[in-house]
């Protein structure tokens, strides 16, 4: 099933979160160092996940890298750019900081609703497609948060939580946007799947920890 593959693989690069140091402080991780991935990976994500599927090859389920890149860096580098001029503006700083929840909130809610007005068609016609989406997503995530808790194997609990906590808890939006851009309409709609099984994530989680802390 090359469109799971890809969309798989799509989900895997996509950056960490924006709120990953949040998390990480619930949870008990370093916050500083959440910030520094946060803001490594942002940064790297416009060269590395070109550069990614370059490597796969050109194939009808995958963009032509330099697509991904112009997307890319529009989507990170601008608002940026953006920020360097309105932060001079107290008044309009200001008014973003206080909102910046209910503006996060609503923008994500806007391309989700973009995602399904696009793929309704195919939603209504079989539900139950859904369902097995829904299952490999939980996998996918589940997988990252092993991957960064045994990347830093050995090491304090505290290094080992911003790790499975940024591994896991990563940017979906972005990749939303990016398969309804340059994705066909089954990596849009796993992709977007992906939203659902992310509300769970603090469960899982929290589940785990508490299953670690047993376990030391």
């Amino acid at each position: 099933m090359p469109q799971y593959a890809t969309a798989v693989f799509l989900l895997a690069l996509v950056p960490t979160a924006v709120s990953s140091p949040a998390f990480a402080a619930v949870f008990g991780g370093h916050v500083a160092s959440s910030f520094a991935l946060v803001l490594l990976s942002t940064l790297a994500a416009p060269l590395l996940i070109p550069l990614q599927f370059s490597l796969i090859g050109n194939s009808a389920v995958t963009p032509a890298p330099m697509f991904l890149f112009k997307t890319l860096a529009l989507c990170i580098f601008i608002p940026v750019i953006a920020y360097l001029f309105a932060k001079k503006h107290r008044a309009f700083s200001g008014y973003v900081y206080d909102r910046n929840k209910l503006i996060a909130i609503v923008l994500v809610a806007f391309i989700i609703a973009l995602v399904i007005a696009k793929q309704r068609t195919l939603i209504l016609s079989d539900v139950s497609a859904l369902l097995p989406m829904l299952a490999i997503n939980l996998f996918c995530f589940v997988s990252f948060l092993l991957v960064g808790w045994f990347f830093v194997r050995g090491g304090e609990r505290k290094q080992r939580i911003t790790y499975a906590t940024c591994s896991m808890f990563n940017n979906v939006a972005l990749g939303v946007s990016l398969a309804l851009l340059h994705f066909p309409s089954d990596v849009i709609l796993f992709v977007a799947a992906s939203e659902m099984i992310w509300s769970l994530l603090p469960a899982i989680m929290n589940f785990w920890l508490r299953k670690q802390g047993h376990s030391d």
